[in-house]
Parts: C-alpha cells; structure tokens; sequence
C-alpha cells in the first residue's frame, strides 16, 4: 500500500484547522524532544573532572579536540531544530489569528447590503428579508465547508464587494423583478398606444365593409362611442351653401336625449369656425362652463342635451368640410387625454376617407343607375300607343325614380304662354293639380326665353328663393310645395312645356346628380312628343 500517496491525499483533503492542530502537535512534541536532549547532552555539564593520570593526558588531549569539535557541530543542529520548530508554531499562531479575522470580515458585505437597503427605499424593504437568509445560508456553507485555503476566503470578500451574481435570489435580480415607475409608466404608454392603433385599425375595416353611406355613419359612431367610453357620438353634416347643420348620425346612452335629425343653424360657426376646422382645428372642451370661448346660447344648446364636455374634429374630404365629428361626455365634465383627442382626430380622418370611397362607389352605383333608368324609361316612353299614355308613364316614372311627392307635366300654350297640367303623379293625402290652369305673367314675361334655352331650375327653399314673386309663392302654397325642380321640354328650340317635381313633406336640397337625371329625362319626352303640342290633348 501506497501509505505517502494516502497520508497526501489525507492531508490535502484536510480542513485549516485539522491541519493547524497536526501541525502544533509536531511542533509540541520537536520541542519536547529538543528539551530532554538539551538536559541529556554531557557537553552542557561543566567542569569536566580530570580523572585521567598524567600519562593518559597526551591521548586525552587529542580526544579532546576531536570532542570539542564534535560538540560545537551538535550544538549548531540543535539550536537549527528549536529554530525550526519555533517558527513552525509562530506560523501556525498567525494562520490561526489569520483565520479568525477573515471569519469576522465575512459578516461586513451583510451589514454594507443593510445601507445600501436603507438608500433603495421600498426596493431594499421589500429585498431585505430575501438578502438576509441567503447571506445566513452562505456563512453556515462556509464554515461547513472548512476550505483549506485562505485565498478562498479573500475571493469571497472580493465577490460580496464587488458586483453581486445575478441569481434568482441575489437583491440585484430582485431590483428588476420590481420594475420601476418610469419604466411601468412607458410600458404602459406602449401597451396603450398598440391598442389604440389596432382599435383604429378595427374600425378603419369595419367602416370600410359598409355598403351604403348611412350604415357607414352608424358604424362610425357606434364604434367612437365604444371606443371612447363616452356617452354619446354623433356627426353632424354641414351644408357648403349655408354652414347650417344637421345630425345625421348617432349613438348615445339610454337615458340621455336624442339629436337625431336636429338641425342647427349657428351663426357664429358661420362667421368664426368653419374656416379653423377647414384647416383641420381639433378642438376639446372639458367642462363647457369653464370654456371662455362659448357663448351663452351655445351653452344653452348644448344643456339641451346634457352635454358636460365635448370633443369636436372635422369630417374632411379634398380639403372639403362635410361635417364634423363630435362626441359627448353627458355625466360629467372629463378631462380629454390627449391620447384620447389623438384617437379621436385619426378616427374623423378615416370616416373622411370612408365617406369618400363610399360616395365614390355610390355616384359610380348611382350613374349606372341613371343610365339604366333613362334607358328603360325612354323605351317605355316610345311603346306608348298615344300621347296621354306617354305622358302618365313619364310622371310616374319620374316621381318615383326621385322619390318625390309629386311630378307634374306643365303643357304651355305659345301664343299667351298660359299652362295647363296635363299629366300628374302624387303622394296620398297631398292636392291634386292635374287639369288645374295657371296664368302668371311673371313667367312670361322672365322665364320663357331662358326655358327655351334648356335651363333648369332648383328651389330647395321656396321661402328662400330670391326670385320667386309673393304672387308665385302663394300658387305654390295651394299645393303644399315646398320645393321644387323644373326642366324644359324642348324640341327644335321650341318650348313645348316643363317638366315638374315637387317636394312637398319639407325642403329638400336637390343634388346635382338627381338635376342631371331629371333634364335628361325631360329631354326624353320631348324626343317622344315630338313635334306634338302638348296643349292639343286637352
């Protein structure tokens, strides 16, 4: 057996303090065994006693100096070994002093980690606990351990001084557990901002999926009001002509009032306003009596419907102000964030872009549609048997392709420019005019040559009509009209008569494109009468 290779392994595997009591056992025991040989040595007795004769002292003084010599190189060993063995025991009293410090300078990283607790604030508070046992831990890991090396010791002051491990339960992984407000505050931000961007990105397709303009704005408002949490939304449509206003679209709380259909007539947004929101103003009021800028009558109108706060952004198409945007918070005042006011100013931007592509598609819908219908009713016009059939199957056609309370023929006779209507279709309930006669000066002696010459005309308002006479207005009172459209028939220049629709219900602002339909299609029926006098049936 290999008893140096086990005594090795042994003494290598051997804690600082096993090591430390071999060693100071051997340095006792040297010392010991130097002591008794110091008393046993027969150099240290003086004097020597001379027993030798005289006739011995020649040899004797020869053996003396070989002695003599002898006893100086024993005395050199001997004080070699206490040398040794004294610096052995001084050694091991300064590894043990040694090590006593450095277990006392292991508890200084515990009590550097509690300040550092006290200038961390909450953060130390809530990682103190979870710091304190796990430095208790490594300690009794430490002493357990009995690492043979000093050196051990002082990489392990070096470590609790210098940048702590990043362990699951160090107080440095702790720190970014607990995250900080600046950063919760951006997280938040971020998080709120993909939101609002995937909600207008929702709302964008659903807008877009609408097939007509009036689901479109339902749409609108339902999803604003939804996104904002707010109490009602509407979109108030502008008339270019006036800036007077009506509400076309939508969605509020129950409870509250509706304004659906109200129409508004400001004249201050007239004179102040519609310029700002032309050029794209947002504005948001967050108590409306706390606003500088509203008038009394303003405020007043907007109690009416219990508005606190509002958000207003214009609808825009082609730099073109089609409406405005408005939401209502009814509850009580609140303040916009300006998130919030952003999201709202994106979300008129689409109902702009919608609004665009879904008149596109429906004035391209409805041109189709016009052709069709010109075409259809021009060939129904030709298979009449007579002139009275031609003439019934265009009124009716006529009333119902615009959806109008009446559509009259207005026969004239060229000689003194007195009329007749010789054909009519009406609504129930409303008078009926047919066979009625009308002799108005004023016609004759204004409108004629400008009827000969194709023009058509358009009353949205005949109380706001300029150039109708009170004598004109009251004609058309008997009736109930309270706008109308008139359009020549003519062939080969020559004024035949008018073609006529009424709206009696309310006034109505007559498109351009329902304009051109109805001259084209009195275009048709003077193709279809050809050279026939309208006055002649009667």
């Amino acid at each position: 057996m290999n008893y140096q290779g086990v005594i090795y392994h042994r003494w290598q595997s051997s804690g600082l303090r096993v090591k430390a009591i071999a060693l100071a056992a051997i340095a006792a025991s040297t010392l010991l065994v130097l002591a008794d040989r110091t008393r046993a040595n027969p150099y240290t007795e003086q004097p020597i006693i001379q027993q030798t004769t005289q006739a011995e002292q020649a040899s004797a003084n020869e053996t003396a100096n070989t002695e003599a010599e002898s006893q100086g190189q024993s005395s050199l060993i001997l004080w070699i070994e206490i040398g040794v063995a004294a610096s052995l025991l001084a050694g091991l009293v300064a590894a043990f002093l040694a090590y006593r410090a450095a277990s006392q300078v292991q508890t200084v990283p515990e009590n550097k980690e509690s300040d550092d607790g006290k200038l961390n604030g909450f953060m130390g508070i809530l990682n103190q606990d979870v710091f304190s046992k796990n430095q208790q831990e490594a300690s009794k890991q430490l002493e357990a351990s009995d690492h043979p090396q000093l050196t051990a010791i002082g990489e392990d002051q070096q470590l609790n001084q210098g940048k702590p491990e990043k362990t699951p339960h160090s107080p440095s992984s702790q720190a970014q557990l607990v995250t900080s407000p600046t950063s919760m505050s951006q997280e938040q931000e971020e998080e709120e901002e993909a939101e609002r961007s995937q909600l207008q990105t929702e709302i964008s397709q659903r807008m877009r999926q609408s097939l007509d303009l009036e689901e479109l704005l339902k749409t609108a408002v339902k999803e604003v009001r939804r996104a904002l949490k707010t109490d009602r939304v509407i979109i108030y449509g502008l008339d270019s002509a006036s800036w007077e206003g009506t509400v076309v679209a939508e969605s509020v709380a129950p409870n509250y009032p509706k304004t659906l259909n109200i129409k508004i007539d400001d004249p201050c947004f007239r004179d102040r306003h519609v310029e700002m929101y032309e050029n794209g103003r947002i504005r948001a009021i967050d108590n409306i009596y706390q606003e500088p800028d509203l008038t009394d009558c303003h405020i007043r109108t907007l109690e009416q419907f219990a508005v606190k706060a509002n958000l207003t952004a214009p609808i825009l198409k082609n730099n073109q102000l089609l409406g405005l945007l408005i939401a209502h918070h009814c509850c009580q005042p609140r303040n916009w964030q300006q998130s919030e006011v952003e999201l709202f100013q994106q979300l008129a931007t689409q109902v702009g872009f919608a609004v665009d592509q879904v008149s596109f598609q429906q004035q391209q819908e409805a041109e189709a549609e016009r052709s069709q219908l010109i075409r259809d009713v021009s060939h129904r016009i030709r298979q009449s048997l007579n002139l009275e059939d031609l003439l019934k199957i265009t009124v009716k056609e006529v009333r119902r392709i615009l959806k109008t309370d009446r559509a009259i023929i207005y026969g004239l006779d060229p000689d003194n420019w007195k009329g007749v209507v010789v054909a009519e279709s009406v609504a129930p309930g409303l008078p009926q005019t047919q066979m009625v006669k009308i002799d108005d000066p004023c016609f004759r002696d204004r409108h004629v040559e400008m009827y000969k010459k194709g023009r058509v005309r358009a009353i949205d308002n005949i109380h706001q009509e300029p150039g109708l006479t009170d004598c004109h207005i009251r004609t058309l009172e008997q009736f109930a009209v309270k706008a109308n459209l008139v359009a020549p028939i003519v062939k080969n220049n020559q004024l035949l008569g008018l073609l006529i629709a009424h709206q009696c219900s309310e006034p109505r602002n007559w498109e351009q494109h329902e304009i051109d339909l109805f001259a084209q299609l009195a275009t048709q029926v003077g193709l279809a009468v050809d050279q026939v006098n309208l006055i002649e049936p009667m």
